[in-house]
């Protein structure tokens, strides 16, 4: 049996592509946790998603479960500036996000390219 590509928010193997699609076009299936956090440089979006297509090696041996959630950084508007971590599991995405969130609120994470104050 070949590794499956894409995976449930349990880590389950999905059938096919279209099971995929279906549940990544649902935002209440896909979205884990979005805040919105005063910044360095003004409002920071804090965005964690399941993402579904692992983001590693996943199913082969030695690679260890999917890594099917990220949490990323954008700064308004919606400019990317950093992919805080990925997971493989809804708890540590959720515990991820909590986390980037209190970064951002500490003055712990510094965008890219930004002085520290």
């Amino acid at each position: 049996m070949s590794p499956s590509l894409f995976f449930d928010k349990q880590g389950q193997p999905l059938p096919d592509v279209l099971t995929w699609a279906k549940l990544l076009e649902d935002p209440e299936y896909q979205v884990v946790a979005q805040d919105e956090v005063p910044g360095p440089t003004g409002q920071m979006w804090v965005s964690t998603i399941w993402l579904g297509l692992p983001q590693n090696l996943s199913g082969l041996p030695g690679y260890g479960p999917p890594i099917i959630f990220e949490t990323a950084i954008f700064e308004s508007p919606r400019r990317l500036i950093s992919i805080w971590a990925r997971y493989a599991t809804e708890q540590a995405a959720q515990d991820g996000h909590k986390l980037a969130v209190q970064a951002i609120a500490d003055g712990i994470f510094i965008p890219p390219g930004e002085e520290a104050p």
